[in-house]
């Protein structure tokens, strides 16, 4: 059976390259707007594009079921903006996150912003969703934003732009964040959002 993800739309956009990323890689897909009556589900993603702010006045509704669903381990994804949900603020201001991960994200230390392209990703630590990707393999990212504080022990890879390293994936069971998006990465994002449904269906975790 497949796994079931829930692609929780709030606000932002780039919602259906995301389920059908997720889609390819395996899993049945819900793209909904809250997880209220929702029923059993494997995982669900916060996707991202978009202000920090508005996201977050969408998101709060939801906070106490995300966190719920957490609580029971069904495992949280957060891509580009969704990753800077989880953690207690963003420097772009305007709401709180979810606070799952201590920190704040941060405006990238460069004069042009945001940065748009492909860098390369860094495994740093053993990382779930980088697994069989090599090191040092490009991904796509568009952000200002990001998580800096590379030294804590969930940061499992990390990218550099300009003046910036940064977290490019963290995980702390049962979130899993991916700063790029691999969604459009080609064969690299694809694999990444495998690794995920196959720890979804068990298969790894």
């Amino acid at each position: 059976m497949k796994p079931r993800v829930a692609v929780l739309r709030y606000g932002v956009g780039n919602i259906y390259s995301v389920k059908a990323g997720l889609e390819r890689a395996g899993a049945s897909v819900s793209v909904v707007y809250t997880l209220e009556g929702l029923g059993e589900v494997d995982g669900v993603v916060l996707p991202g594009v978009g202000s920090y702010a508005a996201a977050t006045r969408s998101l709060d509704a939801e906070r106490s079921r995300l966190l719920r669903l957490a609580g029971r381990g069904v495992p949280i994804l957060g891509i580009c903006l969704g990753m800077q949900l989880l953690f207690e603020a963003s420097e772009e201001g305007g709401g709180r996150g979810l606070g799952v991960l201590p920190g704040v994200a941060r405006r990238l230390r460069a004069e042009k912003l945001p940065h748009i392209g492909w860098s390369r990703v860094r495994p740093v630590r053993d990382s779930l969703l980088l697994r069989g990707v090599e090191p040092d393999t490009y991904f796509y990212f568009v952000h200002s934003f990001a998580f800096l504080d590379v030294d804590r022990p969930w940061v499992t890879s990390v990218a550099s732009y300009c003046d910036s390293v940064f977290a490019a994936t963290v995980e702390k069971h049962p979130f899993y964040g991916a700063q790029f998006h691999p969604e459009k990465s080609g064969a690299q994002g694809l694999a990444v959002l495998r690794n995920f449904v196959s720890m979804l269906r068990g298969d790894e975790r």
